[in-house]
């Protein structure tokens, strides 16, 4: 593996449970692949996980010499300067609304949120193991589809249900599968 981890039978198992999730919360079947962007929009999901998952190698491989929390300010100026002239390009009369709550919402992202998640993922991604980590980040899309129901009253569809619950298992088997230590004296 690209990690250099060994990983033992049972986190794999996790892995295919929670790849099973992750295929019922896509739900491929019940959507209308010859509706415009559809196939486009989940072409993206999939180029966005490969992005990500490469973002988790490049933390657990690369020798620093920052710790996270100090690279942010510069995480965030590069990325702000790449999406702002992407974001003005792609809605050129789009606007940001002037009202407190607006602007609050996106200092709020930019200042506390952003660079706090940033922090969080990068130092999980770094301290635990690769498929602990991974799994553990398709809990987050679980954990939203849970929060959505309860709060916003959103419906629950059996592949959701049946999707979060796979995710859990997964992540579950992943934790509690731990390399099994050879007996001290042999």
């Amino acid at each position: 593996m690209l990690t250099g981890e060994r990983i033992p039978p049972l986190r794999w198992l996790g892995v295919a449970v929670g790849l099973s999730g992750l295929l019922a919360l896509a739900n491929p079947w019940g959507l209308d692949w010859h509706a415009p962007g559809i196939a486009i929009g989940h072409g993206l999901l999939v180029l966005a996980a490969l992005c990500w998952a490469i973002a988790i190698l490049h933390a657990r491989r690369h020798r620093w010499r920052l710790s996270p929390l100090q690279t942010l300010p510069w995480q965030m100026l590069v990325a702000s300067t790449l999406l702002v002239p992407l974001a003005a390009l792609a809605d050129p009369h789009g606007s940001v609304g002037g009202t407190l709550s607006s602007v609050g919402g996106l200092f709020y992202l930019g200042m506390v949120a952003g660079p706090l998640a940033s922090w969080a993922s990068v130092s999980v991604a770094r301290d635990l193991p690769s498929v602990v980590s991974s799994l553990g980040f398709l809990g987050i899309p679980a954990l939203g589809l849970i929060l959505s129901t309860t709060l916003l009253g959103e419906p629950l569809t059996w592949s959701l249900a049946l999707g979060s619950a796979l995710i859990g298992c997964g992540v579950a088997l992943a934790i509690l599968a731990r390399p099994r230590s050879k007996p001290k004296g042999i």
